[in-house]
């Protein structure tokens, strides 16, 4: 997929689609504001540990996969 790694303190276009798909999905609660703080690490978290992957927080291949999946 080749997309860039994403954790806390990211920040862009690639943040908001992310926090965009897990407002979609219910995991994300805050506003789409392409900052990757505190709340869109606790998404990311919560996303990782329903999709069996490793719930660090932080947006890897593995997490990009799953998220592609998502319908926009």
């Amino acid at each position: 997929m080749n997309l860039p790694e994403l954790k806390k303190g990211s920040r862009g276009e690639l943040v908001k689609k992310v926090q965009r798909i897990l407002k979609s999905t219910q995991d994300y609660i805050g506003y789409v504001d392409g900052e990757f703080g505190e709340i869109t690490e606790s998404a990311v978290q919560s996303w990782q540990v329903r999709n069996n992957l490793p719930d660090t927080g932080i947006i890897d291949e593995a997490t990009w996969r799953t998220l592609s999946q998502i319908p926009q």
